[in-house]
């Protein structure tokens, strides 16, 4: 339990799912399901501009995007999230401290996507400041995956919030992992026909 107000909305719920995340992804640290590659060079100029930042706070290099819906349905949004993430290997990629990339060949089996409650923050508020938290927030090195997917809930419904670091795909690959993503929930993807629950996105966002 926590003092209520002592935290902003959301937090607490994305600390617990980073930290429930983390420990999945630990597990499948290392081991023969792992390939490791050299970076390519626009990789190698995002990773010694951290690495030289040392302990020091890092402003971080990440596309975010967002959508709006009257209904979610968390159990697909997570399945579908695993589903994308078992075809693109940029989503399993982890950038260690030496410098190379190790690929994971699998989706982890599990993924907890969180929801906070910000109704009583308002909207536009809470989005701009989880907007300014997931692009400001570099994604540390040697703790995969260089991705992140949560979720607000309102008064006038929910908001899907995903940042992904441009140190293992571009802008453009990225915003076709997010379309890809509302169109699998969505159910516009060959072999998952049913409509997802609520209206369509009532608006999009980008940073």
């Amino acid at each position: 339990d926590a003092v209520p107000g002592l935290f902003p909305a959301g937090c607490l719920e994305t600390a617990f799912a980073r930290f429930r995340n983390a420990l999945v992804a630990l597990l499948a640290a290392g081991g023969p399901d792992a390939d490791t590659r050299p970076l390519n060079e626009l990789q190698q100029a995002y990773f010694v501009s951290r690495a030289a930042a040392g302990t020091a706070d890092w402003d971080g290099c990440q596309l975010y995007q967002c959508f709006h819906l009257a209904d979610l349905d968390l159990d697909r949004l997570q399945s579908v999230w695993l589903s994308v993430v078992s075809r693109h290997e940029v989503l399993r990629t982890e950038i260690g401290l030496d410098g190379r990339a190790l690929v994971r060949r699998s989706a982890p089996g599990r993924w907890h996507v969180p929801v906070a409650d910000i109704s009583g923050v308002g909207r536009a508020a809470a989005v701009s400041r989880i907007r300014d938290d997931m692009t400001r927030r570099a994604f540390p090195l040697a703790r995969g995956p260089h991705a992140e997917l949560l979720v607000t809930r309102d008064r006038a419904g929910f908001t899907v919030h995903l940042a992904v670091d441009l140190i293992v795909a571009d802008a453009l690959s990225i915003e076709l992992l997010f379309r890809e993503l509302l169109s699998e929930y969505a159910g516009e993807t060959p072999g998952r026909p049913r409509p997802a629950p609520g209206a369509p996105p009532a608006g999009e966002e980008q940073d």
